[in-house]
């Protein structure tokens, strides 16, 4: 079978696909802005795992969790953690968290933000 898309076609799908790399790229980008900002601000919690999904044979590993900030306020994030992190750490466990003190919904694993730390430390950053 064989799809005719013609020339309006072909210049929509060759955007579509330039839209999601630009897209990834971006959130790759935001990412490590984010961990930046959490190695100078952040302040370190504990949280609890709300939800595991993905893994353990399916990627992404994702973790839900919760956790309170400076102010009493609960927050709530999910994020893409190495294949480690998410087996050694079960729904309703603890879990090291940083949060920003600037931008508290800022947060990330205390193992990706000390990951982060290390690797500016070697651009002597």
């Amino acid at each position: 079978m064989e799809i005719a898309l013609g020339p309006v076609g072909s210049m929509a799908l060759i955007g579509l696909v330039l839209a999601g790399f630009a897209a990834g790229i971006w959130l790759v980008v935001h990412r490590e802005r984010e961990l930046t900002q959490l190695v100078h601000d952040g302040v370190d919690v504990t949280g609890i795992v709300v939800r595991q999904s993905g893994g353990p044979h399916v990627a992404p590993y994702d973790l839900r969790y919760r956790y309170r900030d400076g102010r009493g306020q609960e927050r709530e994030r999910k994020i893409q953690v190495r294949q480690d992190v998410w087996v050694n750490h079960a729904e309703g466990s603890r879990i090291a968290v940083v949060y920003s003190t600037s931008k508290p919904s800022i947060s990330g694993v205390k193992a990706q933000v000390e990951q982060k730390r290390q690797a500016l430390a070697k651009r002597g950053r």
